[in-house]
């Protein structure tokens, strides 16, 4: 079964929403997740999905805002509120870190400017999927991590479509084509 959501607590202790479980008699097993990233300011990131795409693109940029400074999810803070921001990732203070598939979809949103702060939660995602409606392109590429140790889940790495997703971005792809590849990922 696969159960993708907004955020629920994961018995990792981490937030989770973007699972992949194999069930049978005795129960049921986590085999696959998608990449975690920080969330920073917790559950505000449910309300700003700016702040969804912060944690992910400190998560790929290794901490440095400068290189994804043109985005709007990290140009929309002040200087000061994006090095608060970025302490409180890199200290991991208030900036859990989440599976979530629902953050992802989010993030997305934000990255493509569509939509940085929501008025009720599922917002950006419903946008997102009414943006592609009627838009065809190939899906943006993904990597699957084998488990690092036997037992462990298998790791989905949203990075090689975030990077695919920011080079369409900065060449001025319409947000429906992105929207459209971002869905034909998922």
């Amino acid at each position: 079964g696969v159960a993708w959501d907004g955020t629920g607590l994961g018995t990792d202790r981490t937030i989770w929403g973007g699972e992949w479980f194999a069930t049978g008699p005795d129960g049921s097993r986590r085999v696959a997740h998608l990449r975690t990233f920080p969330l920073p300011g917790g559950d505000q990131a449910a309300r700003e999905p700016r702040r969804s795409a912060l944690g992910v693109l400190h998560e790929i940029s290794g901490g440095a805002m400068d290189p994804v400074i043109d985005l709007p999810p990290v140009r929309c803070w002040t200087p000061v509120e994006r090095a608060a921001l970025t302490q409180m990732i890199a200290r991991s203070v208030n900036a859990p870190r989440t599976s979530s598939a629902g953050r992802l979809f989010d993030a997305v949103s934000a990255i493509i400017g569509l939509r940085l702060i929501t008025t009720f939660e599922g917002q950006t995602a419903m946008e997102l999927e009414w943006r592609a409606d009627g838009i065809a392109g190939p899906p943006y590429p993904f990597l699957c991590h084998p488990p690092a140790a036997d037992g462990q889940p298998i790791v989905v790495d949203w990075e090689p479509m975030i990077m695919a997703i920011i080079a369409d971005t900065r060449r001025g792809a319409p947000a429906a084509e992105v929207a459209q590849r971002a869905h034909g990922t998922f």
